[in-house]
């Protein structure tokens, strides 16, 4: 009964987790002016979408009818509202913190994978969820780099008169 407990409390931590980098990449859409971003920021918003509707099926799955409080608040969610708070007021870059929502999201499901007692098919699809986190990371550090050089060859052209 005790590794029951434990791993649907493990499935709706990775929903939360999930949850909130949905939500993170929303906000970041709205606020970011590069096109390239605004798209990849939705995509990852669309990701942890599917990724929460996988973790919900596993959860009825191993028995658990509970509604998911999606509001609580946590650590993880603290961090985020924070994080927001810093990029609107500009104390630090939307790329500095879009690199530490992906390694905090990484980072739960690496912590629910090496200490859990989940079957091994749900093992199989969260390692499978940690990749595609993983490839997203990749993917956002490819295109913040192509942006900063993009700005930086805009800028590099304006010529003072």
């Amino acid at each position: 009964m005790k590794d029951v407990v434990k791993n649907v409390d493990d499935l709706v931590r990775l929903i939360m987790a999930n949850h909130e980098r949905e939500e993170f990449y929303k906000h970041a859409a709205l606020i970011t002016k590069n096109a390239a971003l605004y798209s990849l920021f939705h995509e990852f918003a669309y990701q942890s979408q599917v990724l929460k509707d996988h973790l919900s099926r596993w959860l009825i799955a191993y028995g658990s009818a509970q509604a998911l409080d999606l509001t609580k608040d946590t650590m993880y969610r603290k961090a985020l509202r924070w994080m927001k708070f810093e990029v609107a007021y500009k104390r630090r870059t939307l790329q500095d913190c879009c690199s530490t929502v992906e390694a905090m999201t990484q980072k739960e499901y690496q912590s629910v994978v090496n200490d859990t007692k989940l079957s091994q098919a749900t093992l199989r699809e969260l390692s499978q969820h940690l990749s595609g986190l993983e490839s997203s990371a990749k993917q956002l550090t490819e295109v913040l780099i192509r942006s900063v050089e993009n700005e930086a060859n805009q800028n590099s052209s304006v010529t003072v008169a």
